[in-house]
């Protein structure tokens, strides 16, 4: 079995400094939350079909980490990624609160994607799974790089690492979207 834990975020300061479309570019700092995260893990199992537990209130083709699974299998065209997920399901524990702002499924959906780098044998740099990721969701480059803390621009997939002591948090959710 493969697991992978995937870390909130907050961000530190958010300014959104213009627009595209339907997308908004930004400077922000994230900074990771050590002590927040889902777990994501490929468990064996006989799937006729691309299979995620553990995110039932999401569909399908909604979800970050199914985006991710056919944006690995466009870039790469690799039948390995294909074989393996007929062979694995994917089994999510989910910690961090949905729609809290903290970055959960842009979270789940990068820390996807360094597994299946690992458990398939890609041979894609972190910068090439940022870019993929990029095309999905703005949180997603930062995930992937897996910094404590990192200057995020542009349309997220801009970052350079940040040096600064951790900050001690108490996040408080409240039960709204």
């Amino acid at each position: 079995m493969y697991s992978i834990n995937a870390h909130a975020k907050v961000n530190i300061f958010l300014k959104i400094t213009g627009h595209k479309e339907d997308y908004h570019t930004l400077v922000s700092r994230f900074m990771r939350v050590e002590d927040l995260y889902d777990t994501i893990a490929f468990v064996p199992c006989e799937c006729d079909s691309f299979t995620i537990e553990g995110c039932e209130d999401v569909p399908l083709k909604s979800n970050t980490i199914y985006k991710a699974y056919k944006a690995l299998n466009e870039h790469t065209g690799d039948l390995d990624i294909l074989n393996f997920f007929y062979k694995h399901k994917v089994v999510v524990t989910k910690r961090i609160p949905s729609q809290a702002g903290l970055g959960g499924g842009s979270s789940d959906a990068a820390a996807f994607m360094r597994l299946v780098k690992e458990a398939c044998n890609l041979l894609l740099s972190t910068e090439e799974l940022a870019q993929i990721g990029s095309r999905i969701g703005a949180d997603i480059p930062f995930f992937v790089y897996n910094y404590p803390s990192a200057n995020v621009s542009g349309f997220g997939e801009i970052v350079h690492p940040f040096e600064e002591a951790p900050l001690k948090l108490e996040l408080f959710t409240p039960d709204i979207g």
